[in-house]
């Protein structure tokens, strides 16, 4: 995502960048900041990781970090016309669409 933001003209110097191999990883890391009183300024969730995939991460950030927060959480996908079905229903009916920002595709 570097690189792409990078390639894009965006100057990185002062962007502090993590990652998580997975949704319940990225919950992880967010509830850790959370308890040095610190949060995401804005989260890129991938909708289709391992373990735990980004919709229910989503739900777990919004119910307990991210409540009442005004921290975009962008939904991403490489192939969002591949999604696993309750995932593409969710972002379909609105569900995501209600936790997450707009669904874009990765680069």
């Amino acid at each position: 995502m570097e690189r792409a933001l990078e390639a894009h003209g965006h100057s990185l110097s002062t962007v502090v960048f993590d990652s998580a191999e997975n949704g319940k990883a990225a919950c992880e890391k967010a509830h850790a900041l959370a308890q040095k009183g610190l949060k995401y300024d804005l989260v890129l969730m991938d909708l289709t990781m391992p373990v735990l995939d980004g919709m229910h991460a989503t739900e777990l950030l919004r119910q307990y970090m991210y409540h009442g927060s005004s921290v975009p959480i962008l939904s991403v996908s490489s192939r969002p016309g591949e999604l696993d079905p309750e995932i593409g229903a969710a972002v379909f009916s609105g569900k995501v669409r209600d936790a997450m920002n707009p669904l874009t595709s990765k680069p």
